[in-house]
């Protein structure tokens, strides 16, 4: 049985885990790329953790996202386009160049 506390949207969990060569060897996406999307989204970093094969991410919603969900600057659901509407476009960005780097990245857009 799972744990109230991770049941309870107003206080729910997100866990991000990723192999570790997509964060640490990409041109595109650095940690602080997963911090800006996970805030942008109304969610706050409660813990980080690397090892030599995984990043490991788990985040909480923010007290300030969990009072309305039509707050400004949080995702909002879109009916007409049945599409999510997002606070902040993230593109793939050059963080690192490099020939040995991978192509790894997060895009969020709308």
């Amino acid at each position: 049985c799972s744990h109230p506390r991770l049941l309870n949207p107003a206080t729910g969990l997100v866990f991000v885990v990723l192999p570790s060569a997509c964060t640490q060897n990409s041109r595109y996406f650095r940690y602080n790329t997963m911090a800006l999307i996970m805030r942008s989204l109304g969610l706050e970093q409660k813990y980080y953790k690397l090892t030599p094969k995984l990043s490991l991410w788990v985040f909480q919603r923010s007290p300030s996202s969990s009072s309305s969900v039509r707050a400004p600057g949080l995702i909002q659901y879109d009916p007409a386009r049945r599409r999510f509407k997002l606070p902040r476009e993230f593109p793939r960005k050059l963080c690192r160049n490099g020939s040995t780097r991978n192509n790894f990245a997060i895009i969020l857009r709308d």
